[in-house]
């Protein structure tokens, strides 16, 4: 069934509705008009909800080629939270002040999955005055059966599972501290996850030169008996702070992303829509809205514009005590996406290329 694009909303059309893809006929039309007249009406009011990003510490079960969270001199930052009933307090006020709704916490690190013990003791905390959704991004391989059920008893549902590519890729640059490969060990958490009926996030980091093994995984994840609960997105990571390569070809790089959306649909599986890379609600604000709409928690109750910076040494921007001291004019004061080279125009082909795929039928989006 076509999909059509109105004022940012896609609605699938009959057939008999559509004369050419992406164009509606006269009738086709005349439903359209009505639709905007009254999507309003269709659509729920969006829930208040405020979102803390939280880094618990930066340790990791991994030893990888490369690290997000290394800074320009290789270093990885380090710190340990031990939470009082003060410091929760005071980020439950922070919260309550912005948003009496709800509260979405966001887990990452380093591997989140070594700090248990941490993340446990601030959703206890918090659940005492909020109500918390969790969602944890991790590296997938330690989520056996004890991990899979703990998350459930923090209110986690969803789960994001960073992989670089496919068998190869990920065998190369992901691998144990004692050099063993890892791809087998997340694709076994995945299917746990799955099993359990937890919504599944599949981000998949393209390196250039390993992009057609991302092939293989898309054959390991559409095998897989209940992936209805799970999406995938493609991210390209060839200029970052952390990894360049020299021979990158853009045009190259967008051609294969195409390919692999059009692959990973072809095998029923969700795709993501290319994300901009450039700034979010928390950390894209204007002078005075800082903090307004979610908040990045790195170790010893530091705060931070956004996850990249997270941890790093002089991009600090306040504490959790003390509020903020630098505010989104500030040097300090990074954007997600922000260490990556690729430049507006190339998203925005990446997007653009998404949404081709999207109205010729080629893939649907999520």
């Amino acid at each position: 069934m076509p999909i059509i694009f109105l004022k940012e909303e896609q609605i699938k059309f009959s057939r008999w509705l559509v004369k050419s893809p992406g164009k509606l006929n006269l009738i086709g039309k005349i439903f359209a008009f009505l639709i905007i007249q009254n999507l309003s009406k269709y659509k729920s009011p969006p829930e208040q909800s405020y979102t803390i990003t939280y880094i618990p510490g930066f340790s990791c079960n991994l030893s990888c080629e490369y690290c997000f969270q290394l800074d320009n001199q290789g270093t990885r930052p380090s710190g340990r939270d031990v939470w009082s009933n003060e410091k929760a307090l005071q980020l439950t006020r922070i919260v309550k002040e912005r948003c009496p709704g709800s509260c979405n916490l966001i887990v990452l690190g380093g591997e989140p999955l070594v700090y248990k013990r941490q993340i446990d003791i601030l959703y206890r905390k918090l659940k005492e005055s909020l109500a918390i959704r969790v969602t944890l991004i991790t590296n997938g391989t330690l989520l056996n059966e004890n991990s899979i059920d703990w998350l459930k008893s923090i209110n986690c549902r969803t789960v994001q599972v960073s992989i670089d590519g496919g068998p190869r890729g990920q065998d190369l640059f992901r691998k144990y501290r004692n050099h063993r490969n890892s791809y087998q060990d997340v694709l076994a958490g995945i299917r746990r996850l799955l099993a359990k009926n937890f919504q599944v996030h599949i981000r998949v980091n393209i390196f250039s030169p390993e992009k057609q093994d991302i092939h293989n995984l898309i054959e390991d994840l559409g095998s897989l008996p209940e992936k209805n609960n799970l999406i995938i997105s493609f991210v390209p990571v060839d200029q970052t702070l952390s990894f360049k390569y020299q021979g990158l070809n853009e045009n190259t790089l967008i051609s294969a992303i195409r390919n692999f959306y059009e692959n990973a649909s072809a095998r029923d599986l969700q795709c993501v829509a290319p994300l901009n890379h450039r700034g979010c609600a928390i950390c894209d604000v204007k002078k005075g809205e800082e903090l307004k709409h979610g908040i990045v928690l790195g170790p010893n109750s530091k705060l931070y514009s956004c996850w990249d910076t997270a941890g790093a040494s002089g991009f600090e921007i306040g504490t959790l005590s003390n509020g903020l001291s630098h505010d989104c004019t500030s040097s300090r004061w990074k954007t997600c996406g922000s260490y990556s080279s690729f430049n507006q125009p190339f998203w925005d082909r990446l997007s653009a290329e998404f949404k081709t795929g999207v109205e010729r039928g080629s893939y649907e989006r999520t």
